[in-house]
């Protein structure tokens, strides 16, 4: 059995092997379903990769244009179609990550030749393009009835949340809400340190450190807005300090911090390898998740099961995982700087006792046992499809 993957992520290409974080994990899980594997994917060449290696092993990758401009959709997108047609054409089923233009050519191209589709969403079209530009807007209407209408028709969909995206984009077909978030069995020390470090707050004058795990290039993860609540604070005499997680061009949000005066409190630490991450979070006293789309934010859940105190804006999966009193309005600059402010040392343990109890839920083992029975559901119901034995 060949099995195809489109994929929504840009891959890291460097002496004949690839990276990146979310394929790493993914390819394995997928892998199950067939002696090989087929991903379709953006790569990038780099000299020095930032990202976890994957295990090509009986794997191969095809790579297709990123398609996010006028000229991509009219021009790149003709180009992928071969690519994209052949590809499902030497597959048995396939695996497609939506919201995507190159996964959604290969929906219709899997319907048009008869080939089984596992159909994992992963986030809203609406939120990314209504949050995103003027143009945006513009096209977000057309990109939420177009998902609504491919995972309506859809016999197997995999949702990353458990109730926001079902609800705006429902299927008939069988379905399961799963996280891809991956975490390891969760350790009781970690809450220990955690109530320990928030003890300590009153005997330090240290201000307190906000963290976000994100692509510091992406306007609609909201991390302006953070820098935009600091600064508010700095004028009071109240100082936090905002450590930004993640790759991608720093400009803007450097300039925005410079304009505001508070350059001095924010700190951008560049792509973090995946097995640094934990350490930063412990070094973390509240996560902030200030996004205006998102699917089930994986940092998010990272950041609650090392017990961190977490804030988070109110739309997509973000209010399943979080008390309800610590979601504030997307964009909202004053909610947040109330939010903060509100925090004791005492609502501090907590959040942090809640948020460590509630990411046991999104445990690797628990979540991988529920989706793999899905999964191999899907590939029961795709053997009886092509009538294989």
């Amino acid at each position: 059995m060949r099995v195809l993957f489109s994929s929504t992520a840009t891959v890291e290409f460097c002496n004949c092997s690839y990276y990146n974080n979310s394929l790493s994990a993914a390819i394995p899980r997928y892998k199950r379903l067939g002696s090989h594997l087929l991903c379709l994917a953006t790569i990038k060449p780099c000299t020095t990769p930032t990202q976890d290696k994957i295990d090509k092993e009986n794997v191969d990758f095809v790579d297709v244009g990123k398609i996010n401009s006028l000229y991509s959709l009219l021009f790149t997108r003709q180009r992928n179609k071969k690519k994209i047609e052949l590809s499902v054409r030497q597959s048995d089923i396939c695996v497609v990550h939506l919201p995507s233009f190159i996964g959604e050519q290969v929906v219709d191209c899997a319907r048009k030749l008869n080939k089984p589709c596992l159909q994992v969403i992963v986030a809203c079209p609406w939120d990314a393009y209504w949050n995103y530009s003027f143009k945006g807007k513009l096209i977000a209407p057309f990109r939420y009835l177009r998902l609504r209408r491919i995972v309506s028709r859809a016999n197997y969909v995999l949702y990353v949340t458990n109730h926001f995206l079902q609800n705006r984009y429902p299927t008939q077909g069988k379905s399961l809400g799963c996280s891809d978030v991956r975490l390891p069995t969760i350790n009781q020390d970690v809450l220990a340190r955690r109530l320990k470090r928030i003890d300590m707050f009153e005997q330090n004058s240290r201000p307190l450190i906000i963290s976000t795990l994100a692509a510091v290039d992406v306007r609609y993860k909201g991390q302006e807005y953070v820098i935009r609540a600091i600064a508010e604070m700095a004028k009071c005499g109240i100082y936090y300090e905002y450590h930004l997680i993640g790759g991608g061009d720093i400009t803007y949000l450097r300039n925005l911090a410079i304009q505001l005066n508070v350059l001095n409190q924010v700190i951008f630490y560049g792509s973090v390898p995946h097995d640094q991450i934990a350490g930063l979070l412990d070094d973390t006293d509240i996560y902030i998740q200030p996004s205006k789309q998102e699917g089930l934010p994986r940092a998010l859940v990272e950041a609650m099961s090392r017990a961190c105190p977490a804030l988070g804006s109110r739309i997509a999966g973000i209010p399943e995982l979080l008390d309800k009193n610590c979601v504030f309005k997307k964009g909202n600059v004053g909610e947040i700087c109330k939010k903060l402010l509100s925090f004791t040392v005492e609502s501090m343990k907590y959040y942090a006792i809640r948020n460590y109890e509630e990411a046991k839920n999104y445990e690797f083992s628990l979540l991988e046992k529920k989706r793999n029975r899905f999964i191999d559901d899907f590939f029961t119901h795709s053997m009886n499809e092509l009538h294989i034995c």
